[in-house]
């Protein structure tokens, strides 16, 4: 291969690595590094355009501008590294290294009996630059990862190429061949060499990203699950204390009723008392039943963390559920609907949705239970009653926790009964839903176990 053709091949090779540096650049501004590299690349590139362009562009540009370019690119790839490792970057030291040897160009540019001083300083910045980079990434690095020495070792390599044709322009006199047409080994071997070095340090660049952005991702996981670790104690033991404060209410509260309720019984003569008795009993009632709804939740989560799922005929337990609301079950001939769930959950489905139906039902007798099986094999469960239902703007929000419609806000309850109820079915892959057309239904949606499976 001629050397137009490596040159050309350098000049992609440089065009492509800038472009790479760039979009690392684009990518990852947040890493310092990645602006100093995306520079230094694109000095290489211009550089090696303008190399190739001799004879077509003046002495000055080809000759002058590329070289200094070509040291350009080195010290600035010097200042990511720098930058990568949180090192001062050496301004001062490096642009006057530059400085020193960029200006004696000015004066060698145009004649052949220069060109062993041109190539000596050339080399010689170019190996302190790049060598500095090599032992900051590798040497200099104690804790330095494998993508930090790929880079660092090419660095190195293109410090010893440079040193060593620094030494031997010293001591072999440089040939002076028509430009592009020497047959030398030694600037084939160069271009060759060169061209794996920029493709070396360039991947080592894209690892070295990756191996942080890894290592980042890795600590952002831990970080996050320590604070999950320390939501979920916080959570527990906010959890221990609500079930401990409640289980102490629990025996006052049954004192305070039981107590009211005699007073009540004796105070059948005394109209101001039993008014005063009355409004302490409901009370007492209001927070029992609060207190109540904080022991089930407490249940009903250790429940469903560690649920004891098994097969529940569904129709069996719905019937049961029914006789003891006193309320009509629909069935549409089914014997056994198998589920699986916990028997005690999936009951508490059931006779919440029933009472709510009878609490708010306009006629407690019309209330309606259907029981069936859609044709996709799934549990279809519907609590109907002629009560006020929902207002429309607030359907969404009827499943909430201690949310109450407007038009039941004269009634008694707390707001958890259709929480409960859509937590549950949900943790058993089913559906909740609220249809008015007409009558108020509630529609609970399972999936059946199938007939003869195992």
């Amino acid at each position: 291969m001629d050397m137009k053709t490596l040159a050309a091949v350098l000049a992609a090779v440089t065009l492509v690595e800038a472009v790479v540096l760039y979009l690392l650049y684009r990518l990852f501004p947040q890493i310092p590094s990645t602006r100093n590299w995306a520079i230094g690349g694109a000095c290489m590139a211009a550089g090696s355009v303008l190399f190739v362009l001799r004879g077509i562009v003046p002495l000055f540009m080809s000759i002058v501008i590329a070289n200094g370019l070509y040291l350009l690119c080195y010290m600035f790839m010097l200042h990511g590294c720098r930058q990568w490792l949180k090192r001062d970057i050496p301004w001062r030291m490096s642009l006057s290294f530059l400085f020193i040897i960029w200006t004696p160009f000015f004066f060698l540019a145009y004649s052949h009996d220069y060109l062993a001083e041109r190539i000596f300083l050339a080399s010689l910045g170019m190996a302190v630059f790049s060598y500095w980079a090599g032992h900051e990434l590798w040497i200099r690095n104690k804790n330095s990862n494998y993508s930090e020495k790929l880079a660092g070792f090419f660095f190195l390599f293109f410090g010893v190429i440079f040193f060593l044709r620094t030494i031997h322009v010293v001591f072999v006199e440089a040939e002076v061949p028509e430009f592009m047409q020497s047959t030398n080994i030694r600037d084939t071997l160069a271009y060759l060499t060169g061209i794996v070095g920029h493709v070396g340090y360039t991947a080592g660049f894209v690892l070295m990203i990756s191996t942080r952005l890894q290592n980042e991702v890795k600590a952002q996981l831990v970080t996050l699950f320590e604070a999950n670790s320390k939501t979920d104690k916080a959570i527990q033991e906010q959890r221990n204390l609500l079930t401990m404060i409640s289980h102490e209410f629990s025996n006052p509260l049954a004192t305070i009723k039981s107590t009211g309720d005699l007073i009540m019984l004796q105070a059948q003569d005394a109209p101001e008392l039993k008014d005063q008795v009355g409004r302490v009993l409901r009370s007492t009632n209001r927070l029992v039943r609060l207190v109540d709804n904080v022991l089930k939740k407490d249940w009903m989560n250790k429940e469903l963390e560690n649920p004891a799922e098994q097969e529940i005929d569904a129709t069996k337990l719905l019937t049961q559920t029914c006789q003891e609301f006193e309320v009509t079950l629909v069935n549409d001939h089914y014997d056994s609907i198998f589920v699986l769930a916990n028997k005690e959950m999936l009951s508490l489905v059931f006779s919440n949705l029933i009472s709510n139906a009878k609490k708010y039902a306009k006629d407690p007798q019309t209330v309606t239970v259907e029981c069936s099986v859609a044709p996709t094999g799934q549990l279809i469960v519907c609590v109907e009653d002629d009560g006020p239902g929902v207002a429309r703007e607030e359907e969404e929000r009827i499943f909430e926790k201690y949310y109450r419609g407007s038009t039941v806000s004269e009634k008694n309850g707390e707001g958890v009964g259709l929480f409960f109820v859509k937590e549950i079915v949900e943790r058993y892959h089913g559906k909740t839903e609220l249809i008015q057309e007409g009558m108020t239904t509630f529609k609970v949606t399972l999936p059946c176990i199938p007939e003869g499976a195992p």
